[in-house]
C-alpha cells in the first residue's frame, strides 16, 4: 500500500525539485480571470525505500511534459524509471529493462500505446507485464475498453491525481511480483517432480 505521503494535486506540466523539497506549480483560475501559479511545498524523505525495493518502470510517453511529471513522480516514490518517447522504443526497451509495469500513453506516433500493448501481451518475454494506459486527448471509455481489448491492465485519464496514479502503479508492480514468485515457485516444483524417482 502507498503512504499517503504523495501528491494528491491535479495533473501538472510543472513540477520542479529541489534537494529534500517538491515544488509544484499548477495553473490556476478565478473568477476574475486571473491565472497565477499556485506552489506548494512537499517535504521528501531522504531515507525513503531503495529503487530496488520499490520496483522498475517503464513509461512510454511523446508529450515531454508528462513524461517529466511521471519520471518525477515515480521518482520521489523510490521507483527505477525508464523512459521511451514512443511504442517502437517502448517495446525494445521492456525487452532489455524486464520492467514491473510499463506505463504507456495511448496517442503517440510511430506505434501508439494500444499497438504497443498488444505486441507487449503477445510476446512471451513480456506478456506477464502489466500496462497501465493513460490519455488525455481520447474519450475515457472509447479508449478504456480498447485498451482492455488490447490486453492493458488498468488505464487513468488525464488529468489524474497523483495519489490515484501511485495507488495504481504500486498495485500491478505488487501484481507482477507475486505472479513472478508463483512462476518460480512452479518451475521449483515442476523440477522436484521430475527429478523423484517413480
Amino acid at each position: 500500500m502507498v503512504p499517503k505521503r504523495g501528491l494528491n494535486l491535479l495533473y501538472s506540466p510543472r513540477l520542479v525539485c529541489l534537494p529534500g523539497v517538491l515544488e509544484l506549480r499548477t495553473p490556476t483560475s478565478d473568477s476574475s480571470s486571473h491565472r497565477g501559479l499556485v506552489r506548494k511545498h512537499v517535504r521528501t524523505d531522504p531515507m525513503s525505500t531503495s529503487t530496488s525495493d520499490r520496483g522498475r518502470v517503464l513509461i512510454v510517453d511523446d508529450d515531454q511534459r508528462v513524461l517529466e511529471l511521471l519520471v518525477d513522480l515515480l521518482e520521489l516514490e523510490g521507483y527505477e524509471v525508464a523512459t521511451a518517447s514512443d511504442g517502437a522504443e517502448g517495446f525494445e526497451l521492456a525487452h532489455s529493462l524486464g520492467p514491473d509495469v510499463v506505463i504507456s500513453d495511448v496517442v503517440m506516433p510511430r506505434v501508439n500505446g494500444l499497438e504497443l500493448c498488444r505486441r507487449l501481451k503477445q510476446d512471451p518475454r513480456t506478456a506477464s507485464i502489466p500496462v497501465l494506459l493513460i490519455s488525455g486527448i481520447r474519450k475515457a471509455d472509447e479508449a478504456g475498453i480498447e485498451g482492455l481489448y488490447a490486453g492493458a491492465d488498468d488505464y487513468l485519464d488525464l488529468p489524474f491525481r497523483n495519489e490515484e496514479l501511485l495507488v495504481k502503479v504500486a498495485r500491478l508492480v505488487e501484481r507482477h511480483r507475486m505472479e513472478e514468485v508463483l512462476k518460480e515457485s512452479e518451475e521449483r516444483y515442476r523440477r522436484l517432480v521430475e527429478l523423484s524417482p517413480d
